[in-house]
């Protein structure tokens, strides 16, 4: 990715290695500054953040648009130099609201810099579990975006009778150092005896797990696709509605 931007009497020419990032995934490049005046301008303000910017603030260009994640100063009066920045395997992904930016330029006013959007996906291991979830389970997602340090996904669930009774699953994936965490919470609508009646209730069902790397990880690195798909499995069946697979 490329982005060039000019800030009388300086142009910033900034290159981005890759196109797209998964959660956890570097993301590095350069940039180099040319001075189009004649007058020899300090580069001590000169800077690349890495932000979270929400997006209807960022059209608008708020004041209050970009959270910073961290920043690299320029060093010196050098014409160009490599930057690189970690990313968390918790970090937003982007979606409809929000989305990581490089901010680039001069000074600290950030929606004034130059600005690249970045495409971040979730974590490889979230993307894989999810993936058993659609494909074996037949789930179908319908949303996706960052919810407190959370991939938080929503399903319609499959169209099989034994689903009948479920409305949505929201499904919420994070890491907590080392360890995957998952919380599901199952949209269902319930028949309510207690007031004589035979009336309709809709009510949450919630079901939490936490696995460690020996867990769902192989030797080779790859996700343990057996063990992952047995847990899916196990929350389906605590449901309560003859759901087996």
């Amino acid at each position: 990715m490329k982005g060039t931007f000019f800030q009388k009497p300086l142009e910033f020419r900034l290159l981005v290695e890759g196109e797209s990032w998964n959660q956890g995934d570097p993301i590095a490049g350069s940039l180099s500054v040319m001075n189009h005046g004649a007058e020899e301008i300090s580069h001590h303000e000169i800077a690349i953040f890495l932000a979270c910017g929400e997006l209807g603030k960022v059209r608008l260009k708020s004041p209050d648009a970009f959270r910073v994640i961290d920043v690299v100063p320029m060093e010196s009066n050098r014409k160009n130099f490599n930057w690189k920045f970690p990313t968390d395997r918790n970090c937003p992904i982007t979606d409809q609201f929000s989305s990581l930016f490089l901010l680039y330029g001069r000074g600290k006013d950030l929606p004034a810099l130059g600005q690249i959007q970045l495409s971040v996906q979730p974590a490889r291991l979230i993307q894989d579990f999810l993936n058993i979830l659609q494909i074996h389970f037949r789930f179908v997602l319908k949303t996706q975006k960052t919810n407190k340090n959370c991939v938080e996904s929503k399903f319609a669930p499959p169209s099989a009778k034994a689903f009948a009774a479920v409305e949505k699953l929201t499904l919420s994936c994070r890491f907590n150092e080392d360890e995957f965490e998952t919380r599901y919470v199952f949209n269902v609508k319930m028949i309510d005896a207690s007031s004589g009646g035979m009336n309709m209730k809709k009510q949450k069902k919630e079901f939490q797990q936490s696995f460690t790397p020996a867990q769902y990880r192989l030797s080779s690195g790859r996700m343990n696709h057996d063990f992952m798909e047995n847990s899916i499995k196990e929350v389906l069946g605590r449901l309560g509605f003859g759901v087996g697979f």
